[in-house]
């Protein structure tokens, strides 16, 4: 686990977690419910072991979502509404993992 690459990930999980419940809370006590829950598919690709935990765990703590299923390198997760969902988000998670400990993963 590189020293750096720990620092950098704390900082990105504390402002994800900052800005993640801001838009939960906002969605739902607003005056209008924003909410529109639901599972989304996504394939990982981070190695199985420590990586994957760490990716799965994090997603997990972040406001709006839960890795509910994981079968193989396909995980379904609940988020708190799917319009808003963004695999580019998760994707920038699973790098940022991946930096952590310094692996690839074998998105194209």
């Amino acid at each position: 686990m590189s020293p750096r690459g720990l620092l950098e990930f704390i900082v990105y999980f504390l402002w994800q977690a900052a800005v993640g419940g801001w838009d939960v809370a906002r969605r739902a006590l607003g005056p209008r419910s924003l909410v529109q829950p639901g599972f989304v598919p996504y394939c990982m690709s981070l190695p199985e072991g420590l990586p994957r935990a760490v990716f799965l765990d994090t997603l997990t703590l972040l406001p709006g979502t839960l890795s509910a299923d994981v079968k193989g390198a396909e995980m379904r997760m609940h988020v708190i509404d799917v319009d808003a969902h963004s695999h580019e988000q998760i994707k920038e998670l699973e790098d940022r993992v991946a930096r952590l400990f310094g692996v690839k993963g074998d998105h194209p």
